[in-house]
């Protein structure tokens, strides 16, 4: 804060300083540092190049100058980070556009509607899937890769033991029944019909 009495200090020498010269003022324009507060006169001792604690004419005029290049270099300044930023963001978007259409230029399958796998850019060579120890032949046969012949697949079989407890869906999946002896015969009975009874009935 300038006090009152610091103010008129400073405007006092300020009249010594500009007008012609009456014994008491200095007539050459140049103006004390003294006048002005004591923060702001450590920032203009910077602009003093004679070193003699005043700023004349040509200080001031210099001291303008650079206050007028700083201000167009930081202008200039900005305006190159502000398209520099705007370089970046177009060569990021550039830059993903060219990561999809790289992705999808390298795609070697597309799907249609229905879920069917096409060859890329052929919609009508359909992609056909098959195990490596199976293929198909032309009427659809499942056939063996190395041997080339058919493909036999059977049902799997859970043995059970044979009780007349067992449910009617037990029954109903019956298809053979193993008989063994105790001295080692084995045999097999092919079940073609299931009749179940309840005691009691009729």
């Amino acid at each position: 804060m300038v006090h009152a009495t610091e103010l008129a200090n400073a405007i006092s020498l300020y009249e010594r300083a500009r007008g012609p010269n009456d014994g008491t003022r200095t007539g050459d324009g140049a103006m004390p540092l003294a006048i002005f507060p004591h923060m702001l006169r450590e920032k203009l001792k910077a602009f003093d190049t004679s070193g003699d604690e005043y700023i004349d004419s040509n200080e001031l005029g210099r001291a303008a100058e650079m206050y007028t290049a700083a201000r167009d270099s930081t202008r200039r300044l900005s305006k190159i980070v502000v398209w520099l930023a705007i370089g970046v963001i177009l060569l990021l978007l550039a830059i993903s556009g060219i990561t999809v259409a790289v992705v999808e230029l390298s795609k070697e399958t597309t799907a249609s509607a229905d879920g069917t796998m096409h060859v890329a850019g052929d919609s009508d060579t359909v992609i056909k899937v098959a195990s490596v120890e199976t293929v198909l032949d032309e009427s659809g046969v499942m056939l063996d890769r190395e041997t080339g012949t058919p493909v036999r697949v059977e049902q799997a079989l859970t043995p059970q033991v044979l009780s007349s407890r067992l449910p009617t869906a037990a029954f109903k999946e019956l298809r053979y029944i193993h008989a063994s002896s105790a001295e080692g015969a084995d045999a097999w009975f092919l079940v073609q019909a299931v009749s179940r009874v309840v005691p009691g009935a009729g």
